[in-house]
């Protein structure tokens, strides 16, 4: 993909300064968005180039400002999944588990004078005897 393609280059002046940033060297790089293409666009058309994707090493590409603010939210979205998650498979599946081995042995005591099934030949069958 050609640079002129996303991006519209014109000449200004040079780095007249390299900012110093944790005791790295930080060159910022700006643009403005045409109208409708969103941060998520322009950050994935950037992050496929390959001068990006081919950066030698020590050189890094981080994300700073409004790009920034909108990768916070997916972290929170992960975070709160894993959560989620968590709580399901620990904590409900095992409570649902319990309440369901209750209700059935609930439903047994409710219906066993239906059948004629004797409370003996319950416990033998269930104790393996």
């Amino acid at each position: 993909m050609a640079l002129n393609t996303v991006a519209e280059i014109t000449r200004g002046s040079n780095v007249t300064r390299i900012d110093r940033y944790d005791r790295q060297r930080i060159i910022s790089v700006k643009g403005d968005l045409e109208a409708g293409t969103t941060i998520g666009q322009a950050l994935d058309n950037v992050a496929e180039l390959d001068t990006v994707t081919r950066l030698p090493e020590g050189v890094s590409f981080p994300v700073s400002g409004e790009a920034e603010a909108f990768r916070e939210p997916m972290a929170v979205a992960v975070i709160c999944g894993l959560l989620a998650s968590t709580l399901l498979s620990l904590i409900f599946v095992p409570v649902m588990y319990i309440l369901m081995d209750d209700l059935k042995q609930w439903i047994g005591n409710r219906f066993s004078r239906l059948t004629d099934v004797t409370k003996e030949d319950r416990l033998r069958i269930e104790g393996g005897l």
